[in-house]
C-alpha cells in the first residue's frame, strides 16, 4: 500500500515535470522510473490479493465448501461504486471527466470471477493462461471511435475515452 501511496504521490509531485511515460529510463529519471515500477508490483499484487480473499472465502476454517459468487458480485459492485464516485471525487475533486482506473478494473474482475467460479477448473485454468500468455497477442487489433467493438475492446484491452465530448467525459484509464 505505501509504494502504491508513493506512486499517487509522484503524480503530483511530479505535475510540472510531465513525462510521456515514466517506464522509458531514457526520458524520465531514476526516482521517477523506480516509484512507477515499484507500482507495477503492487497492482498484481492486489489482483492476487483479491483472488486470495475469495478462496478464504469459499474455505472457511473448518466449515464446509461455499460458493464465492455472490460474496465477488457483491464486492465488484461495491468497488465500482466507490471508484466512480468517491475515488474520484476525491482525486479530481469535480466530475468533468470520470476515470475508470485500477479498482473499477478490479471489480470488473470480480464480477467476472463470480460467473467463472461456477465454471469446471479446467476451463479456469485454460482462461488463465490465455490471459497470461495471449495478451499482448492482442495488441495488433485496434478500433477506432465510433466502430463496433471500440467501446467493449476500449474496456478490455486499450485505455482511450469511452465518451470524449459533454458535460461528462469517460476515460478508461486502466483496462480489465
Amino acid at each position: 500500500m505505501l509504494f502504491m501511496l508513493v506512486d499517487h504521490v509522484r503524480e503530483r509531485i511530479y505535475l510540472h515535470m510531465q513525462v510521456s511515460d515514466p517506464m522509458n529510463i531514457e526520458s524520465t529519471s531514476v526516482d521517477l522510473f523506480f516509484t512507477r515500477m515499484l507500482a507495477h508490483l503492487c497492482a498484481p499484487a492486489f489482483v492476487f490479493l483479491t483472488g486470495l480473499s475469495a478462496w478464504l472465502y469459499a474455505h472457511p476454517s473448518g466449515e464446509a465448501f461455499r460458493s464465492p459468487s455472490k460474496f465477488l458480485f457483491k464486492r465488484g459492485l461495491i468497488l465500482i461504486a466507490m471508484e466512480i464516485t468517491l475515488i474520484n471525487f476525491s482525486w479530481m475533486g469535480e466530475y468533468h471527466t470520470l476515470w475508470l482506473q485500477v479498482i473499477w478494473a478490479i471489480g470488473i474482475s470480480m464480477i467476472v470471477l463470480s460467473a467463472m467460479v461456477k465454471l469446471p477448473m479446467y476451463l479456469i485454468a485454460a482462461s488463465g493462461f490465455l490471459i497470461v500468455f495471449g495478451h499482448n497477442l492482442l495488441t495488433p487489433i485496434n478500433f477506432e471511435p465510433g466502430q463496433t467493438g471500440f467501446f467493449l475492446w476500449t474496456i478490455l484491452h486499450d485505455r482511450a475515452f469511452l465518451i470524449s465530448e459533454g458535460a461528462l467525459k469517460i476515460r478508461a484509464s486502466y483496462s480489465v
